[in-house]
């Protein structure tokens, strides 16, 4: 047994195996640094112990301080458990002892871009890449920072030279393939069709962003057949719907819409947050609901937070307020109104620390359409708006995207197809019982006539008119979505019933969308 044998299963990925030559040593030599700070990298990426991942990597540094590498792990860890703050300060003090360390500096720019400290995150940043010319990383998500911000020429060079740097690097290929248009000879195309001809198995979700790369470069080439082609690869690749379960999500929906009854909303509203600052806009995603987000940001009374996670946070924490263990959305039985003005002042504190003077502050977490029943108990003057699109247009486009996390049905047409229906059983629910709460806004309407659809939203949120709405393109506030290149272009009709000329390849869906 030794230290060289524990190392090696560990750089060969075998981390069972590297993980249990490291507990023996460490059983015989508990101060072992290298194996108490490789066991904490194994339990943190393999088996996602976090905690005892701090516990193991902190222990090593108590051992040997001022480690740049072992810091940055330790960091990373933090950064994943959400603890920002915590982790920023780590690196800030760790590189006052090593300036030179590129990691590090990347690690503080990703924790800083979280933080939306996007200068800061750019300066550190540019830093890894001072230290580290082919930090890809760094290139990366400098690119992002850019694309975020609307500036895409800038977020393009990014992308290449992130790819220059790491050829196998995924990530950048994805993200340049949604800031542009490809043409018949693009070299971007070349680039990717060349990597493609390289992958040879399609079980490896690492590859799916490369397939929705290339599918979205045919799509914009007018090559239907290819651009199905590679998306149907890439959420092959991708198998999130492998945990997927209709029924139980179908369940949960039907529960939610059970326990909303009319007589239990009646008997729990309140006085509870009275406040009109936030705006919930919903729907499902891809329905256009950053457009919408985008348009009323621009006005001058309207601070756009983008897709908010607090909301959803605090609903399934209703239970751990209240009796343990009592997931939502049984624990909704448990509500009162100390509980709904408890939620209501924490949601409404950690809103407007992002726009304290705004009239009204947007929340446009798509998924809250399962929230409207708690938002409305929560807060009965605020407005909802829901984004309502084609469903075949609107499930394609899900197809077509890489999310980040979530949306497990997204890989499936059949899924997808179930997913909408359900969606629209719960709406329809919700329009019963809540007569007059939610607006909707019907994305072709909004495409085709853009500004009467604009004066009726600004109407039902009483605001003015203002035509700084109608320039929405030219607000260069951060949008953090998959439609972050569509907000900043012209409405255009193009995106309306797309889905019929890959009509031959979606039977499955438009067959699940038939009730």
């Amino acid at each position: 047994m030794s230290l060289a044998a524990a190392n090696k299963k560990f750089r060969e990925g075998k981390h069972q195996e590297a993980a249990d030559l490291y507990e023996k040593l460490l059983a015989l030599d508990p101060d072992n640094v290298e194996a108490l700070h490789n066991l904490g990298v194994i339990a943190a990426s393999h088996y996602k112990q976090l905690d005892t991942a701090i516990d193991l990597i902190s222990r090593s540094l108590s051992l040997q301080p001022n480690h740049p590498e072992r810091i940055n792990n330790l960091a990373i860890i933090l950064e994943k458990q959400g603890h920002l703050s915590e982790a920023r300060e780590l690196l800030e003090s760790a590189l006052k002892h090593d300036p030179n360390h590129s990691a590090s500096h990347y690690t503080l720019g990703s924790i800083l871009y979280t933080q939306e400290f996007l200068s800061e995150a750019e300066n550190a940043l540019n830093n890894a890449i001072k230290y580290n010319s082919k930090n890809h990383l760094a290139y990366n998500l400098l690119g992002v920072i850019y694309q975020d911000q609307g500036l895409f020429d800038k977020a393009a060079d990014m992308y290449r030279k992130a790819i220059k740097a790491d050829h196998e690097y995924c990530d950048p290929y994805y993200n340049l393939s949604n800031i542009k248009k490809f043409s018949k000879n693009d070299k971007d195309l070349k680039t990717l069709q060349k990597f493609a001809s390289r992958i040879k198995t399609l079980n490896n979700p690492i590859f799916a962003k490369i397939f929705y790369a290339l599918g979205k470069a045919y799509h914009d080439l007018g090559n239907d057949h290819l651009a199905f082609e590679n998306f149907s690869k890439a959420n092959q690749c991708d198998r999130k719907n492998l945990g997927y379960d209709k029924q139980v999500n179908e369940g949960r929906l039907q529960q939610i819409a059970e326990i909303f009854s009319p007589e239990f909303i009646a008997q729990h509203e309140s006085l509870a947050c009275q406040s009109k600052v936030p705006v919930f806009i919903v729907g499902m995603p891809r329905s256009g609901t950053s457009l919408i987000e985008q348009i009323l940001a621009s006005h001058p009374e309207v601070h756009g937070a983008g897709e908010r996670p607090e909301l959803n946070q605090l609903a399934n924490n209703i239970g751990i307020l209240t009796t343990p263990n009592i997931p939502y959305p049984e624990c909704l039985t448990l509500l009162n109104d100390a509980l709904c003005t408890h939620i209501g002042e924490e949601y409404l504190t950690a809103l407007q620390t992002l726009a304290p003077k705004a009239t009204h502050i947007i929340d446009k977490m798509p998924a809250n359409f399962m929230l409207i029943g708690l938002i409305h108990l929560i807060f009965p003057n605020a407005k909802i708006i829901h984004c309502v699109r084609d469903p075949i247009d609107t499930c394609f486009s899900c197809f077509r995207t890489n999310f980040t996390s979530g949306h497990e049905y997204s890989n499936d047409l059949e899924d997808l197809g179930s997913i909408y229906l359900q969606y629209v059983t719960l709406m329809e629910h919700w329009k019963k019982v809540l007569p007059s709460k939610i607006l909707d806004v019907e994305y072709e309407s909004m495409v085709n006539d853009t500004e009467q659809q604009i004066s009726n939203i600004l109407e039902y949120l009483d605001l003015p008119w203002s035509d700084e709405c109608l320039n929405y393109r030219e607000n260069n506030r951060i949008v953090k979505t998959a439609s972050v290149w569509q907000v900043h272009q012209p409405t255009y009709t193009t995106s309306i019933s797309g889905w019929k000329k890959y009509a031959s390849h979606l039977q499955p869906l438009i067959e699940a969308l038939t009730p």
